[in-house]
This record gives structure tokens, sequence and C-alpha cells, in this order.
């Protein structure tokens, strides 16, 4: 598509005894473009690409070898790999669910993978909504079993910390995962204290619905705009929660 739009600006700018030395320029620079992707123009290219450059297929490959050291925090369990591999099959379909499973699984057994390195490569070529994404997807992993043992939630953390996401939204992220009415924190999924004011519950509450809309992880597949969607559900139950809990104590 670009090549054959580049030619056509060649053969304009050039005119006359230029004509096919225009034309041919401007295909062969278009060519070059298109062939090392270096321009990015939404509708030509079909790879989905994030703001910063990393595309679905290369997000969910650094997202699995992430992954690989949750599961490895305090001992490979079938239940955690079936985790991901329903993720990719619900994502991909079998086929392609396979190879990258296939994939994950050399991941696991390696001990050359630095989880440094490739927070690293995420932190430089993502947004900041998809890696909380990653976040809320390896608390799933954790989760998986029933809960998120230390040793698993000190690896997510030190990943977070890697990724550059903030204490506040990995504790945030965190909370989400607590459902027992003694462990359930609404104030931390909100990033408030209990003794915030209405009206810095209200702000909270629509900071916090805009950075964690689906839309800001579209790019990424249904099924991490399934996430994005069940952690922008858990900012409206935090928010009823409080709200609910406020109205009871002015009753009484």
């Amino acid at each position: 598509m670009i090549k054959w739009l580049l030619a056509g600006v060649g053969l304009y700018i050039q005119g006359g005894r230029g004509l096919f030395i225009g034309y041919f320029l401007g295909y062969f620079l278009g060519y070059f473009f298109e062939y090392f992707n270096i321009l990015n123009i939404s509708g030509i290219f079909n790879v989905k690409k994030n703001a910063k450059g990393m595309s679905a297929e290369e997000f969910n490959n650094h997202t699995l070898i992430l992954s690989s050291f949750v599961i490895k925090a305090d001992g490979i369990k079938q239940v955690e790999l079936d985790f991901v591999r329903d993720f990719f099959v619900k994502n991909y379909g079998k086929k392609q669910a396979n190879a990258s499973f296939r994939f994950f699984n050399d991941i696991v057994k390696s001990q050359n993978i630095s989880l440094e390195h490739t927070a690293q490569k995420v932190r430089d070529n993502t947004r900041y909504a998809s890696r909380l994404q990653i976040i809320h997807f390896l608390f799933g992993i954790a989760n998986s079993d029933g809960f998120s043992s230390d040793n698993e939630v000190q690896v997510i953390f030190k990943i977070a910390q890697n990724l550059g996401v903030a204490d506040k939204d990995f504790r945030s992220i965190r909370s989400m995962f607590l459902t027992k009415e003694m462990t359930y924190d609404p104030y931390t999924i909100l990033e408030i204290k209990p003794s915030a004011t209405q009206e810095e519950l209200k702000q909270a509450y629509r900071k916090m619905a805009k950075l964690y809309h689906p839309d800001k992880v579209q790019h990424l597949g249904e099924v991490h705009q399934k996430g994005a969607r069940e952690k922008f559900q858990e900012i409206q139950k935090a928010y009823d929660y409080i709200q609910k809990e406020r109205k009871s104590t002015k009753v009484n």
C-alpha cells in the first residue's frame, strides 16, 4: 500500500523527464518502509501495535515469560499451567494456543532468562495500562489455586517494580483478588483512606475508572479486554461497597 502511495507522490513531484525515475524511487522507498515496518499507519498494517511499538504477539510472549517466574515461585502447579493455557485457547483458539504453550513450557524449564531484562523491554515499549494488565494477569495465575502465596506476591511485586508500576496501583490490583469480607479492602482498591471525604471518593472512582477502562487495552485483544473489564467491575464494586457502608453508618 505504502509503496504505491509513494510511487504516486514521486510521479507527481518529478514530472516531465523524471517521470519514471520519480515513480520507481517512490515505489522502492515505499517497499523499504513496508518491509521493515518503519511506518505504522492505522489501517495499513495488520499487526496491532501498542502506542510505543510492541505488537500484541510480542506483548503476549513477554507476558508468558514474566508468567513463568510467578509459576516457579513456589513450585510448578498444574492448575496454574491450565490457567495460562485456557487464557490462550480463549484468545487464539487451540491451534495457535498449542504453539504458544510449547513456547511457554520451554520458558518455564529455562534457567537463563532475566526477569529484569524482560520487564524493561515491556516497560520501554508499552503503555502504562498494558503493564497494569500484566500485573492483573499474574495475580490471576497466582490465585488460580485459591490464594496467592507470599513467594508469588513477592515475585509479582518485583515484576511490577521493573515494569514501572506504582506501588499504589500494585496494592490496588492485589486487593481485587482478596474477596473475603475479613480481607476485602475497597479503600485500597480505590487508592484512598477510610477518612476520605465523599468528594474525594468520587474523584478517586472517576480516576480509577478512567485508568482501568477496557478501551485502554483494546489493541491487545478480547481476552485482555475481558481482564480489563474485570478490573473495571472491581472498581465499581469497591465504590458501591463504600457508598453502601457510609449510608448504613448514617442510618445507624
